[in-house]
């Protein structure tokens, strides 16, 4: 799709590329007037839910500014010829300019072996960031994938797609129980409510995951995963000298999402 310059302010923002698909939409890579690389994510809804969706995240992306969240630079929405080239037809898409992350993922440097200084500042980042979040929102889809890394090694939350409005009544919550299967709290597998608590189950999920090298369930069936997080313990950690490091990530993973607790981490 071609992309026309998009001016913000006193800033401009063009040359986009095509650089990935995303879930909801695709993502281009851009620059600013500078010459800073920037990405363009692109959506363009088919059905309510997924038009409410792009909302949330717009309002995650307006409203919360941490260090360790993604930098949005300027949102709205543009007409843009739509796929159909031959009819020539425009469409609306919602757009996101957000800062580029030259370090990717947090899933790519996952291994066995990260030292545990290592583990702790990078967790630390991310509770920070998720601190700020919880003042207004849920993300629910905490995992690796959606922690981006710039060229300082710096973590930045980001991917606000399923996000809630903690104000928002939870009967009137139409996606309770998505997420990543391997990261999905006990009540997300019960189509419960989705709370604080919910992203700190997944939290736990993935730092036993930066921990270990792995994921504490080896299995990628959905029935597997779903045992797991319903019934099964959090695996403990071979090192005995971890033991305050397990009652942390026991606190994090109790089923009971009224015994989660984001306590010190020693």
């Amino acid at each position: 799709m071609e992309i026309p310059e998009i001016t913000c302010g006193f800033e401009t923002y063009g040359n986009f590329q095509f650089f990935a698909k995303g879930f909801m939409g695709e993502v281009y890579k851009g620059c600013d007037s500078c010459g800073k690389p920037i990405v363009l994510k692109l959506s363009r809804p088919t059905v309510a839910v997924h038009e409410q969706q792009l909302e949330n995240e717009i309002r995650v992306c307006r409203e919360i500014h941490h260090p360790n969240i993604v930098n949005t630079l300027a949102t709205g929405k543009l007409m843009l010829v739509a796929d159909d080239r031959e009819t020539g037809a425009c469409a609306e898409y919602y757009y996101m300019l957000q800062e580029f992350y030259e370090g990717g993922n947090l899933k790519s440097r996952i291994r066995p072996g990260i030292p545990l200084e290592t583990c702790k500042d990078w967790f630390l980042q991310i509770v920070s960031g998720i601190r700020a979040l919880h003042e207004k929102f849920v993300h629910r889809d905490i995992k690796p994938e959606n922690i981006l890394i710039d060229s300082s090694g710096n973590l930045h939350i980001a991917d606000f797609g399923l996000a809630k409005v903690l104000a928002d009544s939870a009967s009137k919550d139409p996606f309770n129980g998505w997420g990543t299967v391997e990261y999905m709290a006990p009540e997300c597998w019960t189509f419960g409510e989705t709370t604080p608590a919910t992203d700190l189950y997944s939290l736990g999920i993935m730092f036993y995951e930066i921990l270990t090298g792995e994921l504490p369930c080896k299995s990628h069936k959905a029935r597997d995963l779903k045992e797991f997080h319903l019934n099964q313990p959090l695996p403990r950690l071979v090192d005995p000298s971890l033991a305050a490091v397990q009652k942390f990530l026991d606190n994090l993973t109790a089923k009971n999402p009224a015994e989660r607790r984001l306590t010190d981490f020693i």
